[in-house]
């Protein structure tokens, strides 16, 4: 680290026109405070407040700031040390500490005094700019979650901008692995979920091995019963494409930013999904042992989640093996296009 606090240090001293402007962005984001800082930037964000970055040298006994100053700039103390003074109580900061936190205290005037306790090194970020540079970041972060919340939440139609943005900003998005657990089976979820773009399998136990019954794309939603009713989730979820983008809502906010009737509409989703999964894990056993074997009956098929409801088996236990899969495609294809329910809400 006392390497990467010297390259820092040159290259904000001495600019260098033929040096890469990446390799510092790579140098000030492997210092854990710039994380905390400019995490959640985008790259052009974080490129916009790094280029503004000033480096300050200060020698013993020196000021910093003293109390009551105005306080125009965010100060990262990264070599040497520093003693801040307020009344009788002295404290030392170490490198690397912010000397006023922006997240802890939003005066804009200096609580105490600051001393260079040796040759001391800060770096000062333009609290104005952070803070514009934050809004522009904030507003068009609500905006992209936005169309991702007017496209997939039910009844969003009739919600007012206020309570589209709100519960805009209230959810935080992920992006998953292929095989990221996103909920387990018998527990209690303090989060809805929602699948963003990607797609995941639902399993559930049957003895010693979980089998997957159904899976889930764009628009479905994970965990609403331990939000709707309380109850434990009582299927497993895990990301089955090479990766998957997904909302989260705390449940804090899904019950003060929520809507009554998106609340309705997401328990009759869950109580329509609920009956389908039922139906899929009953199909084996509804079929006579007189007629077809079950292997000719795709238990995890997704168009059979969705149809099951409206499909009897009546009509096929008269068919042979060769006619059984086209005439099963062909039925399930026709309750799709029929089907009162939007596929893509659970596929």
């Amino acid at each position: 680290m006392e390497r990467v606090i010297k390259q820092i240090i040159k290259f904000l001293q001495v600019p260098d026109p033929d040096k890469n402007f990446t390799d510092l962005h790579d140098l000030i984001m492997s210092i854990p405070v710039f994380q905390r800082l400019l995490r959640n930037f985008t790259y052009a964000s974080r490129g916009n407040l790094i280029s503004q970055i000033t480096a300050h040298e200060y020698f013993e006994g020196e000021e910093i700031y003293m109390y009551g100053d105005f306080c125009d700039a965010i100060l990262i103390l990264i070599q040497g040390s520093a003693t801040l003074s307020a009344g009788h109580n002295d404290s030392v900061v170490l490198p690397i500490k912010m000397l006023n936190d922006p997240f802890i205290s939003r005066s804009r005037i200096y609580p105490n005094n600051a001393i260079a306790r040796e040759r001391t090194f800060i770096l000062k970020i333009s609290l104005d700019l952070y803070n514009d540079v934050t809004l522009s970041e904030l507003e068009s972060n609500v905006k992209e979650k936005m169309r991702y919340v007017e496209k997939l939440l039910p009844g969003m139609q009739q919600c007012t901008i206020a309570q589209k943005e709100k519960i805009a900003y209230c959810m935080d998005i992920f992006v998953f692995p292929k095989g990221n657990l996103l909920c387990q089976e018998g527990v209690v979820s303090d989060k809805v979920l929602i699948v963003l773009d990607g797609e995941c399998s639902i399993l559930k136990n049957f003895g010693r091995k979980p089998r997957i019954i159904s899976k889930l794309g764009k628009g479905s939603f994970l965990c609403e019963n331990s939000i709707l009713n309380s109850r434990p989730t009582d299927y497993t979820a895990i990301v089955s494409s090479d990766k998957a983008k997904v909302g989260k809502f705390k449940s804090s906010d899904v019950r003060s930013n929520f809507p009554p009737h998106i609340l309705m509409q997401l328990q009759d989703f869950y109580s329509i999904k609920e009956e389908m999964h039922g139906k899929i894990l009953k199909f084996p056993q509804l079929t006579p042992s007189s007629s077809l074997p079950s292997k000719f009956f795709p238990l995890a098929s997704p168009r059979a989640l969705s149809n099951f409801a409206n499909y009897s088996l009546r009509a096929t236990q008269n068919s042979t093996p060769t006619m059984l899969k086209p005439m099963y495609k062909r039925q399930l294809e026709r309750l799709r296009d029929y089907s009162p329910l939007r596929i893509d809400k659970y596929f």
